[in-house]
């Protein structure tokens, strides 16, 4: 490194942004991501405002353009091409497939990932999932819990070539150790801190990755075998959702699978039906989320689950 991206890589230190943002800063940097995501929510002593400034010097003295995201003034989108900044501050919260495409690659994520993943978003209910092994199972997954660069893999991989996808991980995490040594350290210690497994946890996740790669039709399978009534399978299926082991997808696609299964008589039974549509509707394929909406049905959802619950007992 030259002098210049010693004193660079020093100062970055010292910035008022999480260690992550830190990492994706130097990783615009030296042009690994194409575009960087920061926050610019922490404090620390100095106003926002003053934090500002420091953030928009060091961005000056790199040469790395930014841009506000749309509708989210405490998101700052960064890298050397002011084009492709732009474009990202624009479209990273849609989710149709096109622009899920575009915002990974201009985050600097495998491409085979990154159309795994945006076909993930936009399932329709029922549909099997491509097989991809999301951040929050990688302690967990026999493929990757033991790598040494996990704190690195921040994006979704898909299965099907995974050395081939980690390799932008393991090339992320070469260049930062090598670069930025205390940083590597400050940002790998807080990694593995913060994610310690206790045992009881541990279980939950594994249990959690397990159903997650089930193909729809077993997983179903799973309540079926338990009970024919349409009630107590959808009370099964969101008890396993309250303990955080199934998904939104999984429970609107199933919610779906139970209503086409509910024998004609039985659709005259008009709370479960609305419950039913209403886990449906948890899940919108390729649609910008309605979280307002999403809050008051999920509420409802709940109460009615909390109430056959009782009743049941």
């Amino acid at each position: 490194m030259t002098t210049f991206d010693q004193k660079l890589s020093r100062s970055l230190l010292f910035l008022p942004i999480d260690l992550l943002d830190k990492v994706f800063l130097w990783l615009a940097y030296r042009e690994l991501k194409p575009v960087s995501e920061i926050s610019l929510t922490r404090q620390k002593r100095k106003s926002n405002k003053e934090n500002l400034l420091r953030i928009e010097k060091w961005l000056r003295v790199a040469g790395l353009h930014s841009s506000p995201e749309k509708g989210n003034c405490t998101s700052l989108h960064v890298g050397k091409d002011m084009e492709k900044v732009l474009l990202s501050s624009v479209i990273l919260r849609s989710t149709d497939y096109d622009n899920e495409i575009k915002t990974g690659i201009l985050l600097g994520y495998p491409e085979a990932s990154v159309k795994a993943y945006a076909i993930n978003r936009n399932l329709e209910l029922g549909q099997n999932p491509e097989p991809l092994i999301y951040p929050g199972f990688y302690m967990i997954h026999e493929n990757t819990k033991s790598i040494d660069y996990l704190p690195y893999l921040v994006y979704a991989a898909t299965t099907r070539n995974l050395s081939k996808e980690l390799s932008v991980a393991k090339k992320w995490a070469q260049l930062i150790r090598t670069e930025t040594p205390i940083l590597a350290k400050w940002y790998e210690d807080y990694f593995f801190r913060r994610n310690v497994v206790r045992t009881k946890i541990r279980t939950k996740w594994i249990k959690k990755l397990e159903l997650y790669e089930l193909p729809m039709l077993k997983l179903f399978s799973r309540y079926t075998n338990i009970t024919d009534d349409p009630k107590q399978k959808i009370l099964l299926i969101l008890s396993d959702f309250y303990e955080d082991l199934l998904d939104e997808f999984q429970v609107a696609s199933m919610g779906n699978m139970i209503l086409q299964e509910l024998p004609k008589e039985e659709k005259d039974c008009r709370e479960l039906t609305q419950i039913l549509k209403r886990c449906m509707r948890m899940y919108q394929s390729g649609k910008r989320v309605n979280l307002k909406a999403i809050v008051v049905n999920s509420r409802l959802i709940y109460h009615w689950y909390k109430k056959s619950k009782l009743s049941c007992s």
